[in-house]
């Protein structure tokens, strides 16, 4: 089973899905030339024996206009063996004229083969996503957490693996749709009439008005609207973080610079003292979690949030020493 990735800088993972996609498209393709082989080999086989039987038939005529042949075999004898291939001639000729039809079960058959596909692999997804992890497991799906003013954000968002969802289904569909159908095959076009066009039925059609495609589709979607919800409520841990990330973004290295240190050392110290338990608080905090199918990564955050703390530390030290 494929484990898909949605990452921060690569929303899409297409080349991964696009390899598969190019590795199910070539085994389909050579299985469908198998198959016509075997058609045109039965095709060959029957209108071969036709021809033969057509041809002993003419010999037969002949010879009984040249007053019969060997003479060793009786007149019923020979027109029981002329029964015989007038018999087997009409049978050939008849197997001839259900070859279209012939044709026409094969690709049935193959349509109802690649629903299956479709339906199966589209099941299995589903039994990835659902299936219980156990602790240390990570999930199908990468997510990073990033902080904002008063919010913490997903990359991606949960409509951005929604629609992942729905192309990864699409996709799903356009390969085995793409698949050369044997009903339209120009090799066995001869087959059938030519002033009827040739129509079979529409596989991603049958497929999508499966009942059972819905419920896969609609349990797939359940599970990312569930999981996110998981993923937003650990998501609330982080808040406590957000003093850091305010001070951060609010400091203003000229009003530290204009203030007089002498008289503002005591709530300095504090400050730097209150960085110092923010550091500690940052090296506590976690950095990777799998919230049911998320595996969530906070390390970026994490970083972020220390690169602005340490650019207001090293801020306060050069206006000190400045000062001094």
């Amino acid at each position: 089973t494929e484990i898909y990735t949605l990452s921060l800088h690569d929303a899409l993972p297409i080349s991964n899905l696009e390899s598969l996609r190019t590795q199910a498209s070539k085994a389909f393709e050579g299985i469908g030339d198998k198959v016509q082989a075997l058609l045109e080999k039965a095709s060959d086989d029957v209108t071969s024996r036709v021809r033969r039987l057509e041809v002993s038939e003419g010999d037969d005529e002949d010879a009984a206009g040249m007053g019969g042949k060997a003479k060793s075999k009786s007149m019923q004898q020979q027109k029981e063996e002329q029964l015989a291939r007038r018999r087997a001639l009409a049978e050939a000729r008849a197997e001839v004229a259900m070859l279209g039809s012939l044709i026409r079960l094969a690709d049935y058959m193959m349509v109802g083969a690649l629903m299956s596909l479709a339906i199966d692999s589209s099941a299995e997804l589903l039994q990835t996503l659902v299936m219980p992890r156990d602790k240390g497991d990570k999930g199908v799906f990468y997510c990073a957490l990033s902080m904002v003013p008063e919010n913490i954000e997903f990359s991606p968002t949960e409509e951005d693996v929604a629609a992942f969802m729905d192309t990864l289904l699409e996709n799903l569909l356009n390969t085995v749709q793409s698949v050369q159908r044997i009903l339209y095959l120009s090799a066995l076009k001869h087959h059938f009439d030519d002033k009827v066009k040739i129509t079979g039925p529409h596989l991603t059609q049958i497929i999508t008005s499966s009942v059972t495609w819905a419920a896969i589709t609609r349990e797939l979607q359940a599970v990312i609207v569930k999981d996110f919800e998981v993923m937003r409520q650990y998501s609330k841990l982080f808040r406590n973080y957000f003093p850091t990330f305010d001070y951060s973004r609010q400091y203003s290295s000229e009003a530290f610079a204009n203030q007089d240190h002498i008289a503002n050392s005591k709530s300095i110290r504090q400050e730097m003292m209150q960085l110092k338990r923010w550091q500690d608080e940052l090296d506590r905090m976690k950095i990777s979690n799998c919230c049911g199918v998320f595996q969530v990564d906070s390390k970026i955050m994490k970083n972020e949030l220390i690169r602005a703390k340490d650019e207001v530390l090293e801020i306060g030290r050069a206006s000190c020493r400045e000062r001094v």
